[in-house]
């Protein structure tokens, strides 16, 4: 495993940050969440695009509780930071943001 960053094994959801594996794995949602992100590195990605890509639906304003929900519980259990996020990075009324994700 890398021993710098985010690393999300995607058969099992199995999470390792900085070498470490964590306790908790992610959900098959969560885990569509931060590849669709890791596709497009850096990038801002807007909501709507993200709920196509995870819930397969168009995007609608009751899907904003749905994505908070999704980000609160990956920060948990990759161990990121609200106030200053070292890998889920969100964009007030843009997008979300993925960095130090290795793709290995």
């Amino acid at each position: 495993m890398p021993t710098n960053g985010l690393h999300i094994e995607k058969s099992s959801g199995r999470i390792w940050v900085d070498g470490q594996l964590r306790p908790d794995h992610l959900s098959k949602r969560e885990v569509k969440f931060i590849l669709h992100l890791a596709a497009y590195p850096g990038r801002i990605i807007p909501r709507p695009e993200i709920v196509k890509a995870v819930y397969e639906t168009a995007y609608e304003p009751a899907d904003d509780q749905r994505l908070d929900a999704m980000v609160g519980r990956i920060r948990r259990k990759i161990g990121d930071s609200v106030r200053a996020p070292r890998f889920l990075v969100t964009l007030h009324a843009r997008g979300h943001c993925l960095k130090e994700y290795n793709a290995q």
